[in-house]
């Protein structure tokens, strides 16, 4: 799990973030509010700890930020104040918690877990793959109820894996999610490495092939993954999400459709802002790619449907426009999309922006609404 520590005390933040790393999380630390805000639109992190008082930007102008952009991040407020005025502030800034110096670090765990725990509601408290275990909140991990003794990277990266079923992770992507920013980062042989170790580690207990490669990509959780020790089935593994490619050309179709070859992407040509709701039903994607390169006005007014249909304001909306068009790029965010992507653009990058927005969309979803998309009509 990745945490971002915004805290200007440099002895406290070094603090926390030592004592945080030894309990398997990998901190990123923030001195002001501005570099916070900074690292927030640069990376993904599982939960934010914010200082009330800091310099820049204080805590609780940067949280109304963090929820006013559509972050649905836990956020922990960190403060020596302790008046039940400064918890209302927080927490009407879109805090999750609130918690005041000097900090407990027994308690500190406890509110962490339960963030995030809160936020990953589709998540078993311990993740399970046949009779492999990894409890995050005691960092252990257990093959038919014996310990498995890993190496903390090691057990960073099956968590990795264990919690984001298929996703395919690139050793670069490995690198940002299990160094901070504040780590010198090894190179990519260092994940080739660590991945060998977590599988001689999983061989001996008896657990073979739960680690694939995928060839030129990178590593993922193997779905034909089947424990033989195990008289029932394999831990489930994370359904493939689906996303619609809207585009007026076939060839820009079929290459955008290659690029997102890991989920089940469903190309399709302009249409009718009136029938966007019943492909949006029949599909039942978790994320609508937005060509806007050739027929910018309807595929802008499909984008402002999509934002006015209460049972798909949830969905997140990535545009793709021409470098430079600042025009368009200001029309595709005041039709409602998410994220504005200029082309040409590499496609580990746009992979990349795919994952992030897919990661959110469940939290997205409860925030908009408490019904089912399928149970929507």
């Amino acid at each position: 799990m990745k945490l971002l520590l915004v805290e200007d005390n440099r002895q406290l933040a070094d603090q926390l973030a030592d004592a945080l790393t030894d309990q398997n999380y990998v901190v990123d630390v923030a001195r002001d509010g501005e570099e916070g805000w900074d690292l927030m639109t640069y990376g993904h992190y599982d939960l934010v700890m914010l200082d009330v008082t800091l310099p820049k930007m204080d805590g609780v102008s940067l949280c109304r930020k963090i929820r006013a952009k559509g972050y649905q991040t836990p956020v922990l407020m960190l403060t020596a104040r302790s008046s039940s005025t400064d918890k209302v502030t927080g927490l009407d800034a879109g805090a999750d918690d609130y918690l005041a110096k000097p900090v407990a670090l027994n308690e500190l765990n406890a509110r962490l877990r339960a963030l995030l725990r809160r936020n990953h509601k589709e998540l078993t408290p311990v993740l399970e793959q046949g009779l492999l275990k990894l409890d995050p909140s005691s960092c252990q991990v257990t093959y038919d109820g014996k310990p498995v003794k890993l190496s903390p990277k090691e057990y960073l990266l099956l968590e990795l894996f264990l919690r984001n079923g298929q996703r395919i992770y690139s050793r670069k992507a490995i690198l940002d999610q299990l160094w901070g920013l504040d780590a010198e980062l090894p190179g990519e042989d260092t994940v080739k490495a660590h991945i060998k170790g977590l599988r001689q580690r999983l061989r001996a207990v008896g657990v073979d092939n739960l680690i694939e490669s995928v060839y030129g990509l990178g590593y993922r959780l193997n779905s034909e993954y089947v424990d033989a020790n195990s008289a029932g089935p394999a831990g489930k593994v994370t359904d493939t999400p689906s996303l619609i490619i809207v585009t007026s050309e076939g060839t820009r179709a079929e290459k955008l459709q290659n690029a997102m070859h890991e989920w089940r992407s469903t190309p399709m040509g302009l249409i009718p802002a009136a029938d966007l709701a019943t492909h949006l039903h029949a599909i039942q994607p978790q994320l609508l790619l937005l060509d806007l390169t050739n027929d910018n006005e309807s595929s802008l007014a499909l984008c402002q449907t999509a934002r006015q249909h209460k049972a798909w304001a949830w969905l997140p909306i990535i545009a793709l426009v021409r470098r430079d068009d600042a025009n368009i790029i200001r029309q595709a965010y005041e039709a409602g999309c998410d994220d504005v992507l200029e082309q040409p653009i590499p496609v580990g990058d746009l992979q990349s922006r795919v994952r992030n927005r897919l990661e959110r969309v469940n939290t997205m979803r409860q925030c908009f609404t408490h019904k089912p998309v399928s149970a929507v009509t």
